[in-house]
Parts: structure tokens; C-alpha cells; sequence
């Protein structure tokens, strides 16, 4: 027993010491004057690179709708693979994709009524841009989604809506600072 636990521990330092363990988030906000929306999300986030093509990850975030009166509360889990398909300018700018899924829970509000449970899910694809200023800093940007999103009826009534397509909305736009040890 105590052999396997001294191989584990050794297995767990040979890999945190060539690990490419990276912590930061990404947020966004969105705000249309016209229909009187606002959405704003910010997401941390925490990433492991197998190698320099191949990335795992997953963020926790917190998102915020108003609609007209009707505000929507929303945390969603959203795990990742990060696929980087193109490295230029001295492997500094880095092109890649995010494919993943994500659930997300939350409360709608309209004044002081509560509604039933807010639930949304989605499935797909984020593409991104990354500029390393050094080896540990990079500040990124996701930009568009490809995939599925869909919403139940509490979620529906804030926005959020079941889709399938292309989306370059500015609500799928969103910068963030990752900072990898």
C-alpha cells in the first residue's frame, strides 16, 4: 500500500511539474437601448494543456439578463476541449476552438414575483484568438458560437431561446486574461 500510494504521489509531481496548468475567466456584456436588454456574464475559468494542440478546461460562470422588467439570475457549468489549429508570430497569437457543453440553473424575476426554475443548456463550438505577451500571460477572446442552445419555458420568457446555427452576436463575444503557471 504505501508503494502505491509513493508511485501516485510521484506521478501526481512529474505531471504538476511539466503541467500547463492555466487560471483566469473571460466577460462579457451586452446592451441594447432599443429593446431595453442587458446581459452581462463573467465566467472563471481553470484549463489544463496536454500539449501545445490539445487543452481541457471548464468554467463556472455567473450570468445576468434584464428584459424589460423581467430579470434573470444564471450559473452554468461548462466544461471544454480547446483545440489550437494555428500558431503565428512567433507562437504568439494563437487561433483555436472550444468544443464543449455547458448546463446552466438560475430564478427568472419580474418586480417582486418569482418564477419557476430557470434552466438553459447548449452544445458546440467557440472559436478564439489568444495573444501570449510572456509565458504565463495571454489575454484571449471568444468570438461567435456554433452549436445548440436551448431554454425551458422559465428561461424563455427572459430571452434565452432554442437555436441551432451560427451566432456571431455580440452576446458571444467575450474577452479574457488567463494567467498559466
Amino acid at each position: 500500500m504505501k508503494k502505491f500510494l509513493l508511485l501516485c504521489v510521484l506521478g501526481v509531481l512529474s505531471l504538476s511539474a511539466s503541467a500547463q496548468i492555466y487560471l483566469g475567466g473571460t466577460f462579457g456584456l451586452d446592451r441594447d437601448f432599443t429593446n431595453n436588454t442587458t446581459d452581462f456574464a463573467i465566467s472563471p475559468e481553470i484549463g489544463y494543456n496536454i500539449n501545445d494542440t490539445w487543452g481541457v478546461g471548464g468554467t463556472i460562470s455567473y450570468q445576468y439578463r434584464y428584459e424589460d422588467g423581467l430579470k434573470a439570475n444564471v450559473f452554468d457549468l461548462s466544461p471544454y476541449v480547446r483545440w489550437t489549429f494555428a500558431r503565428v508570430v512567433d507562437d504568439k497569437l494563437h487561433f483555436f476552438v472550444d468544443g464543449g457543453f455547458g448546463i446552466g440553473l438560475g430564478d427568472t424575476k419580474y418586480r417582486t414575483l418569482k418564477s419557476d426554475t430557470l434552466c438553459i443548456w447548449s452544445i458546440g463550438f467557440k472559436p478564439g484568438v489568444s495573444f501570449s505577451f510572456n509565458n504565463h500571460w495571454t489575454i484571449l477572446t471568444h468570438i461567435g458560437f456554433l452549436g445548440y442552445n436551448g431554454a425551458n419555458d422559465a428561461a424563455k420568457e427572459v430571452g434565452f431561446t432554442n437555436n441551432f446555427g451560427l451566432d456571431f452576436s455580440s452576446l458571444n463575444l467575450n474577452f479574457g486574461v488567463y494567467y498559466t503557471f
